[in-house]
């Protein structure tokens, strides 16, 4: 069963997404061979659920997102829906082994900031959903003992209760890291003094006492109002 609080396995194995336990995602027969177990999706399978990768702060800015970004492993449409504020800083192709960002491409973004400092920054990589790379999934080594005898230890899914999620420490003593450089711009704002309209002063018109009731000239206006 490929549940959606558990990740994006529907789309790797073209299967139907469940949000509770009870219904049927994939087809699998384990009748044909007794020695096979053969997984059948009702659409077509695919290697891999995320095209981009983002690179997130945690400063604040002007952004805005949809939701969808940071759903999580929720899937819901209601919760979804509309914008909220984004740290979104870049958004990088994923490739085989290596993930590489260029810039001028129109897929780096930017973030204002009001103050005149910049004391600290924090980076951190997620997916389309803001879910951390890597999850926060725990591994342990088995006992190696295979069924035959035969010495194999391999990692494998711990799911002891009571393990903090911090246990896979790939980001800090693993083999995964990034090189990268961020560019700062200082930007003058604008007054509000340049703002504002500036127009010729108006003229004076002539006084009333010195004019007569009868209109016997006019004078074309050049840029401000004039008297007769």
């Amino acid at each position: 069963q490929c549940l959606v609080d558990e990740g994006d396995s529907f789309e790797l194995f073209g299967g139907n997404r469940l949000y509770s336990l009870g219904g049927q995602s994939l087809y699998v027969d384990t009748t044909t061979n007794s020695k096979r177990v053969d997984i059948y999706g009702f659409y077509p399978m695919q290697e891999s659920t995320q095209q981009n990768t983002y690179l997130y702060c945690n400063l604040n800015s002007t952004n805005l997102q949809t939701k969808s970004f940071s759903a999580g492993s929720t899937d819901k449409r209601d919760a979804a829906a509309g914008t909220e504020s984004s740290r979104i800083l870049g958004r990088i192709i994923n490739d085989t082994d290596f993930n590489v960002f260029t810039t001028e491409t129109q897929m780096e973004y930017f973030v204002n900031l009001s103050s005149k400092t910049l004391n600290f920054i924090e980076l951190r990589i997620a997916d389309s959903h803001n879910r951390p790379i890597p999850p926060g999934i725990n591994y342990k080594l088995n006992t190696g003992v295979q069924s035959d005898g035969s010495f194999l230890p391999e990692m494998v899914f711990d799911d002891t209760l009571g393990l903090p999620a911090s246990a896979n420490k790939q980001n800090t003593l693993g083999n995964r890291s990034f090189e990268g450089v961020i560019k700062v711009d200082v930007v003058q704002m604008m007054s509000p003094a340049n703002n504002t309209l500036t127009a010729p002063p108006i003229r004076n018109p002539v006084n009333p006492r010195l004019t007569s009731n009868v209109l016997s000239k006019t004078t074309a206006p050049d840029d401000y109002l004039s008297g007769y």
